[in-house]
Order: C-alpha cells, then structure tokens, then sequence
C-alpha cells in the first residue's frame, strides 16, 4: 500500500469511526430513554383499579379478594393489565433494540463509503499538490547540477595550475566549499523527492548493485549487520579525524525486508549524522537485533543533553540545532532522509536522549 492511499485509509477510518461511534451513541440513549419511559408508565399504574363507576384512583383500592379474581361486575383488578403491558414492553424494547443493530450497520456501511469519498476529494487535491512540488524539486535540482559542476570545474582547473593569485586563493578555495555545499544539498533534495515519489507511485525492478532486485514480488531479505559494517569501513577515516571510539555492533545479525540502496542511504546518515555532532574523542556505538516483526539499527553518539523540543525538530528538513548543541557543518537532512526513507519501507526512526548527553537514534524495518 502507498503512503497516500495508506493515509487517506486512515483518514477515512477515522471519519467514518466518529461517524459510527454518534450513532451507537444516539441509538444507545434512544433505547435506553424508551426503556424508562415503559418502566415509568408501568410503575405509575401498578395499585390503579377502575370501579364499577368508570373512576380511576392511584391506592384507593382495597385488594381484591379470591372472589373478585373472576373479573366480577364489581370492581377489576388491573395485575393481568400490567402483566400484559410489562409483556408487551419487553417485545417493543426487544424488537427496538434488533432494528437498532439493523439501523447502526447500515449506517456505518453509509458512513465508511461517505469517509472514503471525503478522503479522496478532500486529499487529492493536496497529493497533485505534493506531487508538483516534488517534481519542481527534482527538476531544479537538476537544472542546477549542471552550473554547479561547471563552475565547480572553472575553480578547480586555475587552483590545480596554481595560476590562482594568492591573495585571491582563500576566495576561490571557499567558493568551492560553497559549491561543494551546495551539491550536496542538491543531491539530497534529489534523494528525498525521488523516495517520496517512488513510495506514492509503487517501486518495481531496482537493483541493489549485487545482482538482488527488489521487484513486484516484494522487498530483498538485507543483513543489517553487513549493511552497518560496510557504512563503518566508509565512514573510518572521518570518526578516526576526531578521535572517536567507534563500537561496532555486537549483537547476532538482523534480517530485514526492505530497499538495499535505500536502507544502505538510510544507515550511512545514521552514523553520519553521529560522527557530525559529536564531541572530539567521544564514542559511536551501533547495535542491530530484531525480534518476531522487527529489524533495527540503533546508532548512539556522545554529545549535549537534548531536551524533548530538540527531538521533536531533528528529523525537520535543514534544522541543525542551536550554536550550543548541534549545529555544525552538516546540511539539516540527514536525519530527514532517514525518515522519510523509514516511512517508505513501512518502518518508523525514533529518536531519543541518550543517557550522559548525546542522541540514540532507531532505525525500525520489517522482518521478512
């Protein structure tokens, strides 16, 4: 199922349950009003005898005796009137509360099928809106690549030629960082635009560079261990730049149902995203497991203390953190990607403070 048609199924879900729930509800004090309404009648009229006058009176009438049961010219007891009315008011509530059960299926069946429309013109609107969006993003980016890398070339070629005045090399080198920057920001917006319309669309046929393709058939069994060791080897001479000890994962290896590339993407920013906002000669401790639905990878960093309102912003697109905490050279989506990327193989990042200072991140997958 695709992240729109699983979120309007919810919307709908949610339409039609308040809708289902107010007419339980309304059902439910209508037989319950009616009850008490037979109830109080019934009681009102018990120790009422009519005289052979006409005359009604609430205990004005002595009980009848052993003679007077035979219904007499004399005065009628009313007790197989009441019996025959309490009689008669259990088959009405009875009968009122099978056409209720009648009633609050249908309505719900009434009120699922008006939720679904709801949804659906309520929501399409705002998906092509999505949509075009992304498409912008992805189409800019791609005009822009082309810029990017052409100056990025004219920078380069004078400073490798040394025909740059020196003066004016401390310039042309933070152009190029800016250039740089600006690639990578790029190349992100990319990946995110390309998840988001891949997971609405449905992914068929990728290949994982290993010869496994993710086809119709459903996702690639991927050990998350190998995935995690191939992201540390990469990633050694950056966390050996700031003296960081680096605890591998030490628990048995974890299978998982998903995306190899985009899992390999997800992972790698993970421990980017630790390396990054760390402290010089802190630690990076990775851990997998699973059990019977889950596959995770756990990614923890030394760092600051992180209050409840900085890991409700981390995974916000381009949010870094404050100059205390986490800012730093980093591009703001990293931990975005990760999300969306989760979101888009039906799994969930969650983020939490670490004990002592610093961040724990999850990354949860479905087992095969």
């Amino acid at each position: 199922m695709t992240r729109a048609r699983a979120f309007r199924v919810r919307l709908a879900a949610l339409i039609a349950g308040v809708f289902v729930a107010g007419g339980a509800a309304l059902l439910g004090v209508q037989y319950l009003l009616t009850r008490q309404l037979f109830q109080d009648r019934i009681g009102s009229i018990e120790g009422v005898c009519v005289s052979d006058v006409g005359e009604a009176s609430l205990g004005a009438c002595t009980q009848p005796s052993d003679a007077q049961l035979g219904f007499s010219d004399g005065t009628t007891v009313l007790s197989v009137s009441i019996a025959q009315t309490a009689q008669l008011s259990r088959e009405v509530l009875s009968g009122l509360l099978g056409w209720s059960v009648v009633v609050l299926f249908a309505f719900a069946a009434l009120a699922v099928a008006a939720a679904w429309w709801l949804a659906k013109r309520s929501l399409d609107p705002l998906y092509d809106a999505l949509t075009r969006q992304d498409r912008f993003i992805a189409g800019a980016s791609h005009e822009l690549r082309t810029p990017l890398t052409t100056t990025r070339t004219l920078l380069e070629i004078p400073l490798a030629q040394g025909r740059v005045p020196e003066d004016l090399e401390p310039a042309v080198r933070g152009a190029l960082a800016a250039n740089e920057r600006s690639e990578r920001v790029i190349a992100a917006l990319l990946t995110l635009a390309r998840v988001r319309h891949e997971d609405d669309a449905g992914r068929v046929g990728r290949g994982d560079g290993a010869g496994r393709v993710r086809g119709e058939d459903g996702p690639v069994e991927l050990d998350l261990g190998a995935v995690v060791a191939s992201a540390l080897a990469e990633r050694e001479p950056a966390a050996a730049a700031r003296a960081l000890r680096v605890a591998p994962p030490p628990g048995p290896a974890a299978v998982a149902a998903a995306d190899p590339e985009l899992v390999a993407i997800a992972v790698g920013n993970l421990i980017d995203n630790a390396i990054r906002h760390n402290v010089d000669g802190g630690e990076v401790a990775v851990d997998v497991g699973s059990d019977e639905r889950r596959a995770w990878v756990e990614v923890a960093n030394t760092g600051a203390d992180l209050s409840s309102a900085d890991l409700s912003m981390l995974a916000e697109p381009f949010h870094r953190g404050d100059d205390s905490r986490l800012a730093g050279e980093g591009l703001g989506l990293g931990l975005s990607l990760v999300e969306t990327i989760a979101r888009s193989q039906g799994g969930s990042l969650t983020l939490t403070a670490r004990d002592g200072g610093g961040l724990r991140a999850r990354l949860a997958l479905h087992t095969p």
